[in-house]
This record gives structure tokens, C-alpha cells and sequence, in this order.
């Protein structure tokens, strides 16, 4: 079994709503993905060549995937503009479902951490922004 699928068979039978996975080390956790993956940027823990797996994954916790170093990402439910980032960077990826965005509660617009880096390409930028 790899990794990916390794992370994508705990995620699903776990309770768990995120999770980062380096060979024997896992971490798991209940939030929401982008809040996760910024903790562990600013903490600058080695998830170099590790995998993630999200229930919610975005064009934000992409862009930190890349600071990471990760090397794949299984989500089951992924956005189009999370998915060209990781296909721009090279980070192999699996999903559920495919959706253009992740929207708010009141389904009235972007999630705010989605729309904070709606028209950022450059992971370190998007880092300063989500960090802001």
C-alpha cells in the first residue's frame, strides 16, 4: 500500500477531518484543514516528501502543501484551483469530488481563507497572507 493510500484509508476510517502522515509518524486532527497545515508552516515541522489527507482541501491548504514539501494529497472534497496547484508543483494527488469552490456556511461566497488567496500563485505570498 502507499502512502497516499495509506492516508486516504485512515481518514476514511478514522473520525478525522485531516491528517499528515511521514512514514511512521501521523498526525491527526479535527479542524479545518487550512488552520492545520498553517500551524505546522509555522511551527516549520519536516513534512518534507509526507502526505496529507483533508475532508475539505483548497487552493490555501495547496499552496501550503507546497512550503511543506509534501508529496501527495488525498481530499474528499477538492477544489479545481487547489488541484492545478498541486499539478503545478508536482505533489500527486487523489479525490472524492471535484468542486470550483469551497463556500461559507451561508453558502454566500468563498471561504475566507479561499478568498485571501483567490489570486495568489506564490506559495510564500500566500503564507504572509494567511498569516496577516
Amino acid at each position: 500500500m502507499t502512502e497516499l493510500e495509506y492516508v486516504k484509508r485512515m481518514l476514511t476510517a478514522g473520525d478525522y477531518r485531516f491528517l499528515l502522515c511521514k512514514g511512521e509518524i501521523v498526525y491527526t486532527g479535527e479542524g479545518n484543514t487550512t488552520p492545520e497545515l498553517l500551524e505546522t508552516v509555522k511551527l516549520q515541522e519536516d513534512w518534507k516528501e509526507g502526505y496529507c489527507a483533508a475532508s475539505e482541501f483548497g487552493k490555501a491548504d495547496a499552496l501550503l502543501s507546497v512550503l511543506l514539501g509534501l508529496s501527495g494529497v488525498y481530499a474528499q472534497l477538492m477544489t479545481k484551483s487547489a488541484l492545478r496547484v498541486l499539478e503545478k508543483h508536482g505533489i500527486a494527488y487523489e479525490y472524492r469530488s471535484l468542486t470550483p469552490h469551497l463556500l461559507n456556511e451561508g453558502k454566500t461566497g468563498l471561504v475566507p481563507t479561499e478568498q485571501a488567496v483567490r489570486d495568489i500563485d506564490d506559495p510564500q505570498e500566500a503564507l504572509r497572507v494567511l498569516t496577516a
